[in-house]
């Protein structure tokens, strides 16, 4: 290094030799590593493609070689240092990025067992293009839940991690969760939204006006992709084969009391949607009140 920084020696617990540590400011003490001139000089090592490649390259390499006494290192330093560790990995848990992480890396375990135990689902994702999934919906959406958003409703949906207490885990229901748009179709850039933790387990009991938000974005993935019909057995999505389908399986799912209400949320949109194009400004508002009035029914 150019610059003369104070040097002191510490003693690490487990290694042989003593570290050095470098003042760069009064009473802050860093590793070598950390010091403004080694930091300079590792930025630009990694902007260079070939040195990223060359690196990953001999880590490798190296890794490969002493799997086993690098594992054991690191369970040890875990084990070691416990809550040092939960609150590190709480802390990355909890960023919008390392939260999308650990979405991806569950969705895609998942993925591999299949729905119900059976054979593996659909997985069409690598980090990179899930994080950039991700990114396409906040583009439109931001961090409000889709289908909040299209039932009037907004939630802000949070990256949260590391409030579990006790055994049991308790569940941040505006915490970001992957959901499959239509359910047992994997998750494929078709199928695949993040909601609200609340709507995704609330599906199981769906209710009318989420149902109809279901069918609205089912209908928005389908017109943004122009995927075409795949026809056969029960492998058909993104046409509008696959929008029946969706409204079919949702709609079964609900009392006969509530079909009906579908239906008329389906003709005042469909009314709406009609006015919208012939540019009436007067029918739009009057559909736009019939609605407001519909949703404010008990």
């Amino acid at each position: 290094m150019k610059k003369k920084y104070n040097i002191k020696y510490i003693q690490k617990p487990g290694n042989k030799t003593k570290t050095p540590l470098y003042e760069i400011a009064p009473g802050t003490w860093v590793t070598r590593g950390h010091t403004p001139e080694r930091k300079n000089w590792k930025k630009k090592w990694d902007d260079n493609p070939v040195n990223v490649v060359k690196n990953n390259a001999r880590w490798a390499r190296y890794y490969n070689k002493n799997k086993e006494t690098i594992n054991a290192k690191v369970r040890q330093r875990r084990n070691n240092n416990k809550e040092h560790t939960k609150k590190i990995n709480d802390a990355w848990n909890s960023t919008e990025y390392g939260f999308m992480m650990n979405l991806y890396t569950t969705a895609k375990k998942d993925a591999r067992k299949g729905r119900n135990g059976k054979d593996p689902l659909p997985f069409e994702f690598t980090k990179k293009t899930w994080w950039e999934h991700w990114l396409k919906q906040k583009l439109i959406y931001g961090m409000k839940c889709p289908y909040s958003v299209i039932m009037g409703a907004p939630v802000e949906m949070t990256h949260i991690r590391g409030k579990d207490t006790g055994k049991k885990k308790r569940m941040i229901l505006t915490n970001i969760s992957r959901d499959q748009i239509w359910p047992g179709f994997g998750y494929t850039k078709v199928n695949l939204i993040f909601c609200s933790s609340k709507f995704n387990i609330n599906k199981n009991a769906i209710s009318p006006l989420g149902c109809w938000a279901v069918i609205e974005i089912a209908k928005q993935r389908e017109a943004e992709h122009h995927v075409e019909v795949k026809t056969g057995e029960d492998n058909f999505y993104g046409s509008k084969y696959h929008t029946k389908a969706i409204r079919e399986h949702y709609l079964n799912a609900l009392p006969k009391k509530y079909k009906t209400k579908i239906m008329e949320m389906a003709y005042l949109q469909s009314r709406l949607e009609k006015a919208k194009e012939n540019n009436d400004l007067e029918k739009i508002a009057e559909v736009q009140f019939e609605i407001k009035n519909f949703y404010e029914k008990k």
